[in-house]
């Protein structure tokens, strides 16, 4: 058999490495309009003599019908794939690999919008693509637990190991001429989240709280380099943060302030508990809590 892999994510690489190691013929599609992105995946495919192609959406289709696949899996590709230009037997084999849970976390970027809002669980969802985003049925779907060191570029590594499971499953079920059960999403619990914007990606130290912010620097690394905050009109991001144990009492005090500066630096949040931000990033150099007072963050300023 012959697989057809549309991406152009570094995260797709597990994918090649596994179809290569077993045999199966692969062909890849990147999209042209992401050669920096795309860059790793094509390396690959130079190295394991994997045949890549790289073109826009509108080569897409040449592209299918010159190597003629009779699986394709996307992961990681910006653009909708009509069905109707697909032959109906590809169509019913034709699959996207998405790193959120479905119907609740479509769009772009779901692994930034699960580790944000907090989601005790992460999921990696295989569907059948459609006429619309993420909307096709469910026919494979796995969770693990949130850990405290699942940064957004740790998530997709997992994720992309993990969505390797639904791939195996779903050869074996082409080979094996096995129907493959499929669930229809429930449209009335579907949501669309939009590529993070600048609002997304900044701490508003007067409304979040600790644990908030937390997830919010985790869903920036590092394709951010960090979640952004402002002191004395520059921007500064943060790397790594950890709330610490109970609160603070005082009275008067605006959330953002910095409370200790040495070899922690602690501010204080919304909900009064105190923030150890560990490492800083200040146009681009990095800077360890330790170093803060040399960048001028010292006890009583104030981020914004």
């Amino acid at each position: 058999m012959k697989i057809g892999i549309i991406s152009s994510a570094e995260y797709g690489i597990p994918l090649l490495q596994l179809l290569k190691s077993n045999g199966i013929t692969a062909s890849v599609f990147t999209d042209a309009a992401f050669i920096e992105q795309s860059a790793a995946i094509r390396h690959f495919c130079q190295m394991a003599g994997i045949p890549e192609t790289s073109g826009r959406q509108s080569d897409l289709y040449d592209w299918l019908r010159a190597e003629k696949p009779d699986m394709v899996f996307m992961m990681g590709y910006a653009h909708l794939v009509d069905p109707g230009k697909l032959s109906h037997t590809l169509s019913q084999h034709f699959y996207n690999i998405h790193f959120g849970a479905l119907p609740h976390f479509r769009g772009p970027q779901p692994v930034f919008w699960q580790l944000k809002l907090g989601e005790s669980f992460l999921t990696t969802t295989i569907h059948r693509i459609n006429h619309k985003f993420d909307d096709g049925g469910i026919v494979w779907q796995k969770k693990i637990a949130r850990a405290p060191h699942h940064s957004y570029g740790v998530v997709h590594t997992l994720l992309g190991q993990i969505s390797l499971e639904g791939v195996v499953f779903l050869i074996s079920c082409f080979m094996n001429k096995k129907e493959i059960m499929e669930v229809e999403q429930d449209q009335a619990k579907g949501k669309y989240y939009k590529r993070p914007r600048l609002k997304d990606i900044q701490i508003n130290w007067g409304i979040m709280a600790a644990e908030e912010i937390v997830n919010l620097v985790q869903a920036c690394n590092p394709w951010n380099k960090g979640a952004s905050t402002f002191f004395q009109g520059n921007e500064i991001k943060i790397i790594d943060a950890e709330v610490q144990s109970g609160s603070y009492e005082g009275i008067g005090i605006s959330p953002g302030r910095i409370m200790n500066a040495g070899k922690t630096l602690d501010v204080l949040c919304s909900d009064g508990k105190l923030l150890s931000l560990h490492m800083l990033n200040v146009n681009g150099i990095f800077y360890p809590a330790r170093h803060s007072p040399f960048i001028g963050l010292i006890v009583g300023h104030q981020f914004i």
